[in-house]
């Protein structure tokens, strides 16, 4: 096996061995973010394949040419390194082009990636300086390019895991400043793990079992780390989502409440007006005895006012529905918004009330917020209902002020502090009656539309 590796080309050698080196680790880079690609995932790994290809052929022939020089192997070693920098700056570039998510976000991975390869290249030169035909100079010699290919097959893959499980799940919900902290921290602990290992002799920790056991540990512990930022944010956003989504059912039942209460006293004024009715008749057959008819006129449109503005609202059959669109059509008033409502429903659904009120709750909260907001040519809210044979059809188009907050292809809450959590409560309520949830937006108008299952097909219900 030795034997037919050193008979490997120089070149060759060279080339195969670092591209060993970072292939691995710029897919460890790209995993987290296959889904925030620029272009699409064929061409971006062409492109990222062709990039470093031709880096490592640069390298191979160029330490090739460094190896036939009068040097010493640390001066070789030196310039060895800055080659490889150099040609690792494109990438790095391309890297933060290629990938459209938050550069904080980016740099964590980096330097996660970094640690890794730090990690795997000293379990790489301790197992090599164990077996036979190892030398300091020129690299990649004796078993290295056996050994590294082993470890990387096992380490990146466990790494990949170990973002999918503990990072990629809570990567979503968290905001520029958590973001900033975590950046700052993984840059911090590479520098330092960079900087204290840069000192360390491998021959040294070759000959110390315990030294290098104290350095595997420091590493682990480092990767133990993260796992435990992440679960413990995984706990506190659980925590604070469960809290959200209590508040935001609370919401809904004030709505609720508040829009029973409107009902009851308007119920009880046309009572107290159909029991008042014979007084009123009384005083306008006193103006026509007189022949008073601009006092009677003046008294019946006090009269028809009065009644009209206790009139119960009414827009569909479902009660639910009729609630809520009529609670945020007196916001839309209040606010001189234009809200133009287009709804045809039957009078019961196969979805629960919670789901459905907290659905078109959310579209109508985030439809009146920003409508309000907009320039006043703007302030527009068009919302239609529709069922066709199986499926609800729920379509909101609202003005706004033209700014978005977007992470990747999310949209994100342009209020403080906020997360965007009513935008994914609406997708999952989606997601739960087999349906889905598509939200776009154009110059000054956001549009949402949601498409939800139904048990069973509902025409002879329509009203």
């Amino acid at each position: 096996m030795l034997t037919i590796l050193i008979s490997i080309p120089l070149p060759l050698r060279f080339f195969l061995g670092l591209l060993i080196q970072i292939a691995p680790f710029a897919v460890l880079c790209a995993f987290p973010f296959v889904r925030y690609f620029r272009y699409s995932r064929r061409k971006t790994i062409l492109i990222t394949a062709a990039l470093i290809l031709s880096f490592t052929l640069i390298y191979a022939f160029a330490a090739t040419y460094i190896s036939s020089l009068g040097l010493t192997n640390l001066q070789r070693s030196r310039i060895s390194n800055s080659i490889t920098l150099c040609g690792l700056i494109p990438c790095f570039f391309w890297y933060l082009y290629a990938i459209k998510t938050d550069w904080q976000k980016k740099v964590f991975v980096i330097s996660f990636s970094l640690t890794s390869a730090l990690f795997t290249a000293s379990i790489c030169s301790y197992i090599s300086n164990h077996l036979p035909g190892t030398v300091e100079w020129p690299l990649y010699t004796g078993y290295s390019l056996v050994v590294e290919p082993i470890v990387h097959a096992i380490v990146i893959p466990t790494l990949c895991l170990f973002l999918k499980h503990f990072y990629m799940p809570v990567e979503n919900g968290m905001n520029a400043k958590e973001n900033d902290y975590l950046g700052f921290l993984s840059l911090f602990l590479f520098l330092l793990l960079a900087g204290v290992f840069s000192y360390v002799s491998f021959a040294y920790l070759t000959m110390q079992p315990l030294a290098f056991l104290l350095f595997v540990t420091l590493f682990l512990i480092v990767f133990i780390l993260y796992g435990v930022v992440f679960k413990m944010y995984s706990l506190a956003h659980d925590k604070q989502l469960t809290n959200e989504k209590y508040m935001q059912t609370v919401y809904q039942m004030d709505i609720r409440d508040e829009q029973y209460r409107r009902i009851h006293e308007r119920l009880e004024h046309s009572y107290k007006l159909r029991h008042d009715l014979r007084h009123h008749l009384l005083i306008v057959q006193g103006f026509l005895d007189h022949r008073e008819t601009d006092k009677m006129r003046e008294y019946l449109a006090q009269y028809l006012e009065q009644a009209d503005s206790f009139q119960i609202a009414k827009v569909c059959d479902n009660p639910i529905v009729n609630m809520l669109v009529c609670h945020y059509d007196r916001i839309a008033k209040e606010n001189d918004i234009t809200f133009v409502p287009q709804i045809n429903i039957p009078n019961t659904l196969s979805i629960q009330n919670t789901d459905l009120s907290v659905l078109l709750g959310n579209l109508l909260e985030n439809a009146t917020e920003a409508a309000r907001n907009a320039p006043k040519e703007n302030r527009s809210i068009d919302l239609k209902m529709l069922c066709s044979k199986k499926m609800l059809m729920i379509t909101v188009d609202n003005g706004f002020n033209g700014t978005v907050k977007q992470n990747g292809e999310r949209y994100l809450s342009t209020k403080q502090e906020h997360r965007g959590l009513g935008l994914k409560s609406i997708s999952e309520i989606a997601q739960k009656y087999d349906g889905k949830a598509e939200f776009t937006h154009e110059a000054m108008v956001f549009h949402s539309s949601v498409l939800l299952g139904l048990e069973i097909p509902l025409e002879k219900d329509m009203p």
